[in-house]
């Protein structure tokens, strides 16, 4: 696992988030979640900026910046 998917599950989880809930907040599909989660992927900037509201973070800091 990446940072970035460490974080992001970390923070998913305390925010009390499912993948489907999460991706409907951020405004992104639910298989994108799963390739995020996962480490997979890494979002652009413009994805990055949805799930960052959505948790209430910054990119940098999901990012490991």
């Amino acid at each position: 696992m990446s940072v970035f998917s460490e974080r992001l599950t970390a923070l998913m989880k305390a925010k009390g988030f499912s993948q489907k809930d999460f991706a409907k907040k951020a405004n992104i599909t639910e298989s994108a979640i799963s390739y995020y989660a996962k480490g997979v992927r890494t979002p652009s900037g413009e994805v990055l900026d949805g799930m960052t509201k959505a948790v209430d973070t910054t990119g940098d800091y999901l990012l490991g910046s």
